[in-house]
């Protein structure tokens, strides 16, 4: 697709046991990123990355993948692209549990990419001295619906809660810290 055009290295990761996701691979991706600012701390350097960790399927392992899970819930895990194998996204109901499971599930997703690749990722750049000389995005690429507007994912509409997404902006040195812009 031609994402790799004005980087000097590109890496993008294959598929992990026939999933196009690895279930760890935020965890994977943050070892990865420490040793690409460990090898270049003495220079000037821009740094992409990009997760498909909280991305269906909600597979994490990890205790901080299962934190939000309610007491004794009916999925660990789930892909809601095999559920939706025979009925379609559009045509398959859930009782309000099993919607608060699969909402817990990407919320522990969200925490784990956070704890793991986000929280390591800025720590490095504190040891080294380069936090305050950096700037940091983070922003997500789309949002999800939980059966919103009657049906789940984000391919599909343009409701908020596809498009309506975060975008965070550390200037150096802090600059402008705490500014919350609503609307731009």
């Amino acid at each position: 697709y031609g994402f790799a055009q004005g980087f000097d290295e590109y890496h993008e990761l294959g598929a992990q046991n026939k999933e196009a996701i690895r279930s760890d691979e935020a965890e994977f991706l943050a070892g990865q990123s420490l040793d690409f600012i460990n090898d270049n701390k003495n220079k000037r350097f821009f740094l992409f990355l990009h997760t498909y960790q909280p991305h269906d399927p909600y597979i994490n392992p990890s205790p901080a993948g299962k934190r939000f899970l309610p007491e004794d819930p009916k999925w660990r895990q789930v892909s809601l692209v095999d559920l939706f194998k025979e009925t379609g996204r559009f045509n398959r109901s859930f009782s309000e549990q099993e919607k608060k499971n699969i909402r817990a599930l990407y919320e522990g997703e969200l925490c784990y990419t956070d704890e793991v690749y986000v929280k390591p990722i800025i720590a490095r750049l504190k040891e080294l001295n380069l936090y305050d000389k950096t700037m940091i995005i983070l922003l997500s690429d789309h949002g999800e619906e939980f059966y919103d507007h009657e049906s789940w994912l984000h391919d599909h509409s343009l409701y908020e809660e596809a498009i309506k997404i975060p975008l965070m902006i550390k200037f150096p040195n802090s600059r402008d810290k705490g500014r919350k812009i609503k609307n731009i």
